[in-house]
């Protein structure tokens, strides 16, 4: 399955109900991206009863033609807490080239319940 792009919502002093989006099985390798203005935050929900996600931020960057290391983040089980993560510099996370430019590419990996378990929202 191809890297699914989300829609990043804009906080309003107002408030802001976010819009999460399953994160499917089917992303495990292919994950997804959004754009990004270096304001730009998720939040990860893992509900799984059993088992961890693991959030793998894709850098774009590269330092004297050495590709950075990607960011792996761990995403706990829990009803009730979420994970915030951001903002994404954009020298470091946009991707410079490709369908996905300009974009931050996540990929997951965990079981196929903590996947289909986990939800993100991406805002700015």
């Amino acid at each position: 399955m191809a890297r699914a792009e989300i829609d990043r919502e804009t906080l309003r002093f107002t408030g802001t109900n976010p819009t999460y989006t399953g994160v499917d099985s089917a992303d495990t390798g292919d994950g997804d991206a959004f754009a990004n203005d270096g304001q730009t935050f998720c939040i990860l929900r893992n509900i799984d009863a059993a088992d961890a996600l693991t959030l793998s931020m894709i850098t774009g960057a590269e330092v004297d033609g050495v590709a950075v290391a990607d960011v792996a983040l761990v995403v706990p089980i829990s009803a009730t807490v979420m994970t915030i993560v951001g903002p994404f510099p954009p020298d470091l996370f946009n991707q410079s080239t490709g369908t996905f430019a300009g974009m931050v590419e996540f990929d997951y990996t965990g079981t196929a319940a903590a996947i289909t378990d986990s939800t993100i929202a991406v805002f700015h």
